[in-house]
C-alpha cells in the first residue's frame, strides 16, 4: 500500500497505482459474498480507471474479476478474466479466478482443470499448495451439493489436500483446515486426530485443540456401541484429560459443525441415561 501511494505521486497517469490499491483491497478487505458494495464498486472504478491509462495492465483485469466473481457477476467476471489472458496466457491470477468461477458454479473438473493450469504457472511451493486447497474445496462443496457422484468428489478432495500438505507441511491452518475435513465429510478419526497434533505442534489455538477433543470423542462415539456406561464414563474422562477438552466444552464450540455436533450429543446421552 506505501508503493500503491508512492506510485500516485511519482507515476499519476500509469494505473498502477491504481491497480495495487484494487489488488490489496479486492483481496484482503472483500468478502467472499462481494460485500462491503461500496468497497467493490470503488475496486471496480479504480480498475476502469487503470485500465483506461493503460489497457495492457493484465492485474487491472484480474482485480476487477476478483472483485466481479465475488459478487457472482460471473459474465462480467469472465469478460475480465478474458482480457487478462489475452495478455498474458500464464498470468497466475487470471488461472486461478478461472477456476473459482467453475468451483462457485458447481463444476469441479472443469474447475481443477484450471486450478492445475494455476498451479503450473507459479514457481512457489506456498502458492501451489493453496492450488491443491482450492482443488479440495471444489470436490468437497460438489460433495456437500449432494452430488450423484459425491462419494467420488470426497475421495478426490481428500487427495488433494493432501498434495497440499505435502507442499507445505507444517502450515498450521493447513493441518487443521484437513483435519475438520476429516472429523465431519469423511469420518476418518485416526487421521483427523494425527493432523490435528500436527496443526498443534507448529502452534497452540483453539481449532486445533478443539478438533483433536473431536477427533477423540468421535472416536469413542464409535466405540461406545459396544461399551457399558460406566466404561465409556471412564474414556470419556480419559478423553478429556489426554485433549484438555471436556465432552460438554466440545458440544459448546460452536464452529463444530451439526454433524460432528449430533455425534457428540449422541455420545453424550449414552452416560446419561
Amino acid at each position: 500500500m506505501q508503493l500503491a501511494k508512492t506510485l500516485a505521486a511519482t507515476h499519476p497517469r500509469s494505473g498502477y497505482s491504481e491497480t495495487l490499491f484494487a489488488e490489496a483491497a479486492s483481496t484482503w478487505s472483500l468478502s467472499e459474498d462481494g460485500e462491503p458494495s461500496d468497497l467493490r464498486k470503488e475496486i471496480v472504478a479504480l480498475c476502469d480507471s487503470a485500465i483506461k491509462f493503460d489497457p495492457r495492465l493484465a492485474h487491472a483485469h484480474v482485480a476487477k474479476a476478483r472483485a466481479l466473481l465475488r459478487s457472482s457477476d460471473y459474465r462480467q467476471a469472465r469478460a475480465s478474466i478474458d482480457a487478462a489472458l489475452a495478455i498474458d496466457q500464464n498470468l497466475s491470477g487470471a488461472l486461478f479466478l478461472r477456476g473459482e468461477i467453475h468451483r462457485r458454479i458447481g463444476t469441479p473438473i472443469d474447475a481443477e482443470t484450471w486450478y492445475l493450469k494455476f498451479i503450473e504457472s507459479t514457481p512457489s511451493s506456498s502458492r501451489k499448495s493453496n492450488g491443491y486447497h482450492a482443488i479440495g474445496r471444489a470436490y468437497q462443496d460438489a460433495a456437500l451439493s449432494g452430488a450423484a457422484n459425491g462419494k467420488a468428489y470426497t475421495a478426490k478432495a481428500r487427495d488433494a489436500y493432501e498434495t497440499m500438505l505435502r507442499l507445505e507441511p507444517k502450515g498450521a491452518w493447513r493441518n487443521v483446515n484437513f483435519a475438520i475435513f476429516l472429523n465431519d465429510y469423511v469420518a476418518d478419526f485416526d487421521a483427523a486426530e494425527l493432523y490435528s497434533r500436527r496443526a498443534l505442534a507448529e502452534m497452540e489455538f483453539p481449532m486445533a485443540r478443539f478438533n483433536l477433543a473431536a477427533a477423540g470423542y468421535q472416536k469413542l462415539w464409535v466405540q461406545s456401541r459396544r461399551m457399558s456406561t460406566k466404561e465409556v464414563r471412564d474414556a470419556l474422562k480419559l478423553t478429556g484429560e489426554a485433549t484438555r477438552v471436556t465432552l460438554r466444552e466440545a458440544i459448546a464450540f460452536r464452529p463444530f459443525s451439526p454433524v460432528v455436533r449430533a455425534r457428540l450429543l449422541e455420545l453424550q446421552s449414552r452416560v446419561e441415561k
